[in-house]
């Protein structure tokens, strides 16, 4: 059973989110905290596998208290959801550790879609938001590099690349192209190290620059 806490200032939005976490099964919500400061007491005493966390929240915002609950346990998975979408607090969770960015207006599948990827060692981010990674990003990231002539993607890398940009996980991919899931890890891992990026966003950041998917692709 996976265990989840919610940290979030307005009892209105837990009851929310914690009534439609209760539809997915093998997921237990074992906690609320209504602010940053009982999310990283919360966090220790509970030792949950995932927290679903808000921005702004009184005593300690949740990037503060992300970065503690991290510092403390890092195997503890952080999912933002929030109402604040500005390029800055995206930005500032995804450094704090965050694993996925949800806005609140989020449905239960991708509730369900976040869990599944980041307990799966991925991230996930709602069309929204990687929708303001990429206008961040791609104006200008000395981390991301731009394609050079001897660098270039087999066919299968390209439909790998192209169906992680839509947020496709190891066993999808695997099913649509008849290949095992370690398969389709070991290929995520050689591409990674080929665009010379740290993880998934780089990746779509790479393929979008480089128009190796356009932005249309991007789920």
């Amino acid at each position: 059973m996976l265990k989840i806490l919610i940290t979030d200032d307005h009892p209105v939005f837990i009851a929310g989110i914690k009534s439609l976490i209760s539809t997915i099964p093998g997921v237990e919500v074992v906690g609320e905290a209504t602010n940053g400061y009982e999310a990283v007491q919360l966090a220790a005493e509970l030792s949950p596998h995932i927290i679903f966390m808000d921005i702004r929240m009184p005593m300690q915002n949740g990037i503060d208290a992300s970065k503690q609950i991290l510092a403390n346990n890092d195997t503890i998975k952080i999912i933002t959801v929030s109402s604040m979408d500005d390029e800055e607090s995206v930005v500032q969770m995804m450094k704090a550790g965050a694993k996925g960015f949800l806005l609140k207006s989020c449905t239960v599948d991708q509730i369900t879609q976040a869990i599944i990827k980041v307990i799966a060692g991925e991230e996930y981010y709602c069309k929204e938001v990687v929708e303001i990674i990429m206008r961040r990003f791609a104006r200008g990231n000395p981390e991301i590099k731009e394609v050079t002539k001897s660098l270039s993607f087999s066919d299968r890398e390209l439909a790998i690349i192209r169906m992680i940009c839509q947020q496709k996980t190891s066993k999808d991919i695997g099913k649509l192209l008849f290949m095992s899931e370690k398969t389709i890890d070991f290929h995520r891992k050689k591409i990674i190290e080929k665009m010379g990026v740290k993880n998934m966003i780089g990746l779509a950041i790479f393929a979008l620059k480089n128009r190796l998917v356009e932005m249309e692709e991007i789920a």
